[in-house]
C-alpha cells in the first residue's frame, strides 16, 4: 500500500515538474513572441518617421529651389520707390533718371510678359543729361513713361526744362531721346532766356548743336537793356 502511494506521489510530482517546465517554456515563448512584435512595431515606426522626415526635407529643398528661381516674367507689374536709372548716350555721356515711384510692366499686346516691351511709369520724374563741356540739362515733370526698349521718355503734366546759361522751357508734353539727347515738345511752350521770353506751339532742343528751336506760331519779347549792354 505504501509502495503504491509512493509511486503515485512520484508520478504526481513528475507531472507537476513537467507542467511547470511546460508553463515556463510557454511563457518564454510568449515573451519572445511579444519582444518580436514590439521590435517589429518599433521598426515600422522608425521607418515611417524616416520616410516622413525625408519627404519634409525634400519639400523644403524644392520650395527653396523654386524661390531662388523666381523670374521677373512671373510678375505682371513691379513697383519701387525712389528708383535711379543710369545710362549713356551715343557719345558716351551719362544721364540719370530718378522718380518718387516707378512701376514697371510689359506693354505687349498679347498680355504676356515680353522683355523686349518693358515700360515704366514714373511719378515726379527728373532727368539729368550731361554735356561734353560739363554743362547739363535738367527736366522734371508730374508723370512720365520710360520705354526701355527704345530708350525714350515721354513726360506729361507740368514739365520744366532748365538748360545751360539760364535757359528755361515750360510746357506740358516733352519727348526725350536718351541716346541722341534730343528733346522735343509739340504743345504750347513758354521759354525764358537772358535776352527775354519766347512763346511757341512747340520746341526742339538739339543736344549735338546745343540749339533750341521754337516751332509753330511763335513770338518773342526781348529785353532791350540786355541787348544794348551786350
Amino acid at each position: 500500500m505504501n509502495l503504491r502511494n509512493n509511486n503515485t506521489n512520484f508520478f504526481k510530482k513528475n507531472d507537476l515538474v513537467k507542467s511547470v517546465a511546460h508553463l515556463t517554456q510557454l511563457r518564454h515563448s510568449n515573451f519572445i513572441s511579444l519582444i518580436k512584435k514590439i521590435t517589429m512595431i518599433v521598426a515600422i515606426i522608425l521607418i515611417g518617421t524616416i520616410l516622413i522626415w525625408s519627404k519634409m526635407i525634400s519639400n523644403t529643398k524644392l520650395s527653396r529651389s523654386t524661390f531662388t528661381k523666381v523670374d521677373l516674367k512671373d510678375f505682371d507689374v513691379m513697383s519701387m520707390t525712389n528708383p535711379r536709372y543710369f545710362g549713356t548716350d551715343d557719345k558716351n555721356l551719362p544721364f540719370v533718371i530718378t522718380a518718387d515711384v516707378a512701376t514697371t510692366f510689359s506693354a505687349d499686346d498679347s498680355f504676356k510678359f515680353n522683355p523686349n516691351k518693358i515700360e515704366t511709369t514714373l511719378k515726379n520724374p527728373k532727368a539729368n543729361l550731361k554735356y561734353k563741356d560739363g554743362g547739363n540739362m535738367l527736366i522734371n515733370s508730374t508723370v512720365g513713361l520710360f520705354r526701355h526698349y527704345n530708350n525714350t521718355i515721354d513726360l506729361r503734366g507740368h514739365v520744366d526744362l532748365f538748360y545751360n546759361n539760364g535757359y528755361e522751357i515750360h510746357t506740358n508734353n516733352v519727348h526725350i531721346e536718351l541716346k541722341s539727347g534730343n528733346v522735343t515738345g509739340n504743345n504750347l511752350t513758354r521759354g525764358n532766356c537772358p535776352l527775354g521770353t519766347i512763346e511757341g506751339d512747340g520746341f526742339r532742343l538739339l543736344k549735338k548743336s546745343k540749339t533750341i528751336i521754337i516751332t509753330g506760331k511763335s513770338k518773342a519779347i526781348l529785353n532791350m537793356t540786355k541787348v544794348k549792354s551786350d
